[in-house]
């Protein structure tokens, strides 16, 4: 054995048992279920039938594992080489990392929208007794999802959008965990005693890799399928003895595995082989290896001999075919705990198509045209020579300007020709056309990534199509994510219901925390069908440089309309005599201009939009004094008083200021 830590632990060394969990921890109301004790036979039968199953899909994966890790690779964009020296020394070795640019723009922008409004979740009551609840729920909900030592919704969402975004598919978990730690209070006395602490007791939401997630290829859903799980990989021994201590494995168990520790496994599970080729692109390869890995199942299998399955879940060891755990499943709705999320979706596939997939030839083609056309642009800048072999000069010649060559004919002893001509040029024009292939294949075109147009610039509406057309694809991506998070969401939530949460926050909440109690304490299958609530993720609707572009382009015109509605006013009350006409359009068009103004600062996220509006309820209830109003368009320039109270009362036929009738005008006017 080696000098680590692990090697000199007492329990590595047999000097103390593994430690299971303190009794004044066990009498705690959250903890794991009991374990199932079964006979030797059905054991051994469930050992083989585990070790069997894993086989199958750690072969079923092979082929797609390879695609993954290329995948990852194109991301990366590392070269195979550090030099390459064909067609000749040191020539072009530069990856366009197309696969990085489309996946890191996508990602910024789902992750930015996800998060631009708050709560993440909301709820929808269905019962009108739960409509003022609502509010309180969402704030519970939206502290678990910010709380780092809970959910972390935003840490999650970065690591499972991200492999969603490059292979297709994304796994996400949320499920239950117990951390204990133990420390030695000092006494009076110089004595100690020792104080448990449990770090953390409650729901979980965790990114499983999809190398590790374990699902036959013709199942369809992880809550159908007969068998799913997850390996875990480079568990440590502290681990591995943390899992005892919270309750989650047997001790007796993993006594018998450690003897696996620092051993080589024979078999490399498909997950291995993609984190061993991760690292090596990351330049992350660990020196210290010594570690164990296990199997988690959820899986129906006959425990009980009666000829039906039950609903089990499993922690196994497959290299000593061990069983560290087993349980019945204890949720109240037997549902699993893993949601898969697709990007694009294939027909009757659970995996979906990435950028990866979608930039796949792409980038190959467009590294090839461009490491051609580097290559051929060096070629011509290095002018060759070819001389006579009589004439005295070798290939170590120096050369400098102005320097005199001595050969007895110049016509014929020494020449200058070119390894290649300016026609590589003409490469630039398929590599463009390759780009735009490529770009439209994963939807991140130039307006979408916010780089400026190498061509003649656009017109403002051309931007703005392109701008919807582009987010059709990336709002069916949004949906496709909020999906899964919304079933992730309401996964979490049962494990609340189920098994509290460390402090029980909710309680300090007044009477808001006395409807989230109840939320919790009701059955866990009403929350699941939204009998009561519905559960969502919050969405933006539309995407906001295409709300800003539109409401820009969309004031401008209203602008126009309102001028050109102003000056027919104008023109009309020239024509009556009467400044009322215009006072009237004026201030529809006032406000009108307010509605369109508040929708565009709405647009742009200005959380003041008040105070840049015009206060037309203020200017009525001003008492200006006296003035006089020219109509813009007036045919005659007339002029009348405005009445201290701000109302225009202009002489009628009658005499008499009000309604009435203008003479010879056809048109009637009514005041008020």
């Amino acid at each position: 054995m080696s000098s680590s830590l692990a090697a000199l632990d007492p329990v590595m060394l047999g000097d103390v048992p593994v430690q299971g969990p303190p009794k004044i921890i066990e009498d705690s109301a959250s903890q794991w279920p009991r374990m199932l004790e079964l006979p030797e036979d059905v054991m051994d039968r469930l050992e083989r039938y585990l070790d069997y199953e894993i086989d199958l899909i750690w072969q079923e994966k092979e082929v797609v594992v390879q695609d993954w890790i290329q995948w990852n690779k194109d991301y990366w964009a590392k070269p195979a080489s550090k030099v390459k020296n064909f067609p000749f020394r040191r020539s072009a070795n530069i990856v366009i990392p197309m696969t990085a640019i489309a996946v890191e723009a996508i990602f910024a922008r789902l992750l930015t929208t996800l998060f631009s409004i708050k709560p993440f979740f909301s709820i929808r009551p269905r019962l009108k007794e739960w409509i003022e609840a609502a509010p309180d729920v969402e704030s519970w909900l939206q502290s678990e999802v910010e709380d780092f030592n809970s959910l972390d919704m935003d840490g999650f969402a970065r690591e499972s959008l991200l492999e969603l975004i490059k292979l297709g598919t994304g796994v996400g978990k949320s499920g239950y965990e117990r951390d204990l730690g133990k420390v030695n209070v000092d006494m009076p006395d110089g004595g100690s005693i020792p104080k448990w602490v449990e770090k953390k007791n409650g729901a979980t939401l965790d990114y499983v890799p999809l190398a590790n997630f374990l699902m036959r290829f013709h199942e369809k859903d992880p809550q159908t399928a007969a068998i799913v799980g997850e390996d875990h990989n480079d568990v440590t021994w502290v681990t591995l003895k943390k899992f005892a201590l919270g309750g989650r494995m047997r001790p007796e168990a993993i006594e018998e595995i450690k003897s696996w520790w620092a051993q080589d496994n024979n078999v490399e599970s498909p997950s291995q082989k993609v984190d061993d080729a991760r690292r090596a692109n990351e330049n992350a390869e660990p020196n210290w290896k010594e570690t164990f890995n296990f199997t988690e199942l959820w899986l129906l299998f006959d425990v009980d001999g009666d000829g039906v399955d039950e609903e089990i879940v499993v922690d196994f060891h497959k290299p000593s075919r061990t069983i560290l755990s087993i349980r019945y499943n204890w949720y109240d709705d037997l549902h699993r705990p893993y949601r898969i999320g697709v990007y694009i979706p294939v027909e009757g596939r659970w995996m979906g198509i990435g950028v990866g997939k979608q930039n796949e030839q792409f980038q190959a083609l467009i590294t090839t045209i461009h490491r051609q056309r580097l290559d051929a642009g060096t070629l011509a800048n290095m002018g060759q020579l070819a001389l006579k072999k009589s004439s005295g000069y070798g290939p170590d010649e120096p050369i400098w300007p102005g320097k005199m060559w001595f050969v007895d004919n110049p016509s014929t002893d020494i020449r200058e020709f070119s390894l290649s001509n300016t026609q590589h040029f003409a490469q630039l024009s398929n590599e463009d056309s390759a780009r735009s292939y490529a770009d439209k294949r994963t939807g991140a075109n130039e307006s979408i990534l916010g780089f400026p147009t190498q061509r003649t610039p656009p017109t403002a509406s051309s931007d703005a199509m392109k701008l919807i057309e582009g987010n059709k694809k990336f709002d069916m991506i949004l949906k496709n994510v909020r999906r899964w998070y919304g079933l992730l969401g309401h996964d979490a939530l049962a494990n609340y219901q189920q098994f509290g949460s460390r402090g029980r926050s909710w309680l300090v909440r007044g009477e808001g925390g006395i409807w989230i109690e109840k939320l919790l304490t009701m059955p866990q299958a009403d929350i699941r069908r939204g009998a009561v609530v519905e559960l969502t993720v919050t969405d933006s609707i539309t995407n906001k440089e295409v709300e800003q572009t539109k409401w820009l382009q969309l004031f401008g015109v209203l602008s126009a309309h309102y001028d050109k509605a102003l000056e027919r006013a104008g023109q009309v009350a020239g024509l009556l005599g009467d400044p009322q006409v215009f006072l009237l359009f004026a201030q529809m068009a006032l406000r009108s201009s307010n509605a369109a103004m508040r929708r565009l600062f709405e647009a742009f996220g200005e959380p003041d939009i008040d105070a840049f509006l015009l206060d037309l309820e203020g200017a009525q209830d001003a008492q200006p004094g006296t003035t006089s109003i020219t109509p813009p368009g007036s045919a005659q320039g007339g002029e009348r008083a405005i009445g201290p109270a701000g109302g225009v009362e202009p002489a009628q036929a009658d005499g008499t200021p009000g309604g009435g009738v203008v003479e010879g005008s056809g048109v009637s006017i009514e005041r008020f």
